[in-house]
């Protein structure tokens, strides 16, 4: 399951970006990278218990508004550690933007920085779907397709800031 994919590895991924923006501004950490890597493994280990079994999510549950599935008995835990981990992400990007040396760089990390939330509160959607059925359906699509609307356009903003990042060309070479 793709979304399964998802959910259980896009918190190791946002931490390992913030990690790499961090060292791009000269902050070098063994231990950070060291739970880069454990974020990574725990992510590997999420997976393969949402996969295998009803312990993180249980069946999937038929609505008038798609299908979604039931929090698992661990459920909570996971989803803990989803925030905490996403919470530490933007706490480094914040890091890495006041790391920077030029006003320009650290606008470019302000960007980056406020275009990253939007891709941790998509996920919102499918953390709580499993504890909001009681809402009318109407909201239960809107919902998610708010978030996903939400984060294309940030993705793309994304994008361009990064293809930023580290090139010792001038702006308006990058920008043509």
């Amino acid at each position: 399951d793709v979304q399964a994919v998802g959910l259980a590895l896009l918190p190791a991924a946002f931490l390992h970006f913030s990690d790499i923006l961090l060292r791009s501004t000269g902050s070098l950490s063994p231990v950070r990278r060291a739970v880069v890597v454990a974020a990574y493994v725990l992510g590997g280990l999420w997976l393969a218990l949402i996969l295998s079994g009803d312990l993180v999510l249980a069946g999937p549950v038929l609505m008038a508004w798609g299908t979604h599935y039931q929090a698992g008995p661990i459920y909570p835990a996971f989803a803990i550690y989803t925030i905490a981990l996403t919470v530490w992400s933007l706490y480094n990007f914040v890091r890495a933007r006041s790391r920077c040396l030029t006003s320009s760089l650290r606008r470019r990390m302000g960007y980056l920085t406020v275009s990253f939330i939007a891709p941790a509160l998509g996920m919102i959607p499918y953390l709580l779907t499993t504890y909001l059925t009681t809402l009318p359906d109407v909201l239960l699509v809107l919902f998610p397709l708010a978030a996903s609307i939400g984060v294309a356009p940030m993705m793309a903003v994304q994008a361009y800031i990064v293809s930023y990042q580290g090139v010792q060309l001038p702006d308006r070479v990058i920008k043509q």
